[in-house]
């Protein structure tokens, strides 16, 4: 495309950005920053010009609310990162750095979510996730106590719909990043105040563990017997 025509998209951009949607400049703004700043926008070899301008949008297009503002975050267990913040911190070619980059993203980003939101913030932000079971697991390190954990598991389980699913994901990557010593006191606690359907889902997101399995030999039949029906075996760090 001329650089005359460039210049009056970015110019449409500018002018619709003013009265436009935050969900909708979040998803415009990731296309920017895909186009204009990753390894992909690198090969594109674009003009000076054209970079000073994608980042003029990219920062007029920056939602006010956090969850729409960071949703680019777990959007897939995979985020490209941007080359600049690669040239940057000195880690271009290095794959575990920039991993690094985007944890410490992502902290941040739950943090300034659940600080601002709390779980109405997480319940915003797994609604266009595909990778929930991160927002679980990222979540654990701002919910700390006992009561704040379980209170956390029984709103996950409280939600349905289209959410239930990603509310069960989530709550995996949730149980799995807490300890095995606390996740059984939690579930255990929490296990005793739910019906038996949403004891044995609670279970079926527990780690695949004996643990986990532990906890079940106190549970009713019926749930034992939903458990093994339902849960996904993984054989990753199991004991004998």
């Amino acid at each position: 495309m001329p650089i005359e025509n460039q210049s009056k998209v970015w110019n449409l951009i500018d002018e619709w950005s003013r009265t436009a949607g935050e969900a909708a400049k979040a998803v415009l703004r990731e296309r920017i920053r895909l186009f204009a700043f990753t390894q992909r926008g690198r090969q594109r070899k674009l003009e000076d010009a054209t970079r000073d301008q994608a980042r003029e949008a990219y920062d007029s297009l920056r939602p006010n609310d956090p969850v729409i503002r960071h949703s680019w975050l777990f959007a897939n267990q995979y985020v490209p990162v941007s080359t600049e913040e690669i040239e940057k911190e000195g880690f271009n070619d290095n794959y575990q750095k920039a991993g690094e980059r985007i944890d410490k993203l992502r902290r941040e980003a739950i943090t300034e979510i659940w600080d601002e939101r709390g779980f109405k913030g997480v319940k915003d932000l797994l609604a266009p996730s595909g990778a929930t079971d991160l927002i679980g697991r990222y979540t654990a390190s701002c919910v700390t106590d006992v009561c704040s954990q379980s209170d956390f598991i029984q709103r996950c389980l409280s939600l349905d719909g289209e959410l239930q699913s990603k509310a069960e994901w989530c709550l995996r990557g949730f149980l799995s990043a807490i300890g095995d010593d606390v996740c059984a006191e939690v579930i255990n606690m929490v296990a005793k105040k739910l019906s038996v359907e949403e004891s044995k889902r609670l279970f079926v997101c527990a780690p695949f563990n004996a643990s986990t399995w532990r906890l079940l030999d106190d549970s009713s039949e019926d749930i034992r017997t939903g458990y093994w029906k339902d849960v996904v075996p993984y054989w990753k760090d199991q004991t004998p």
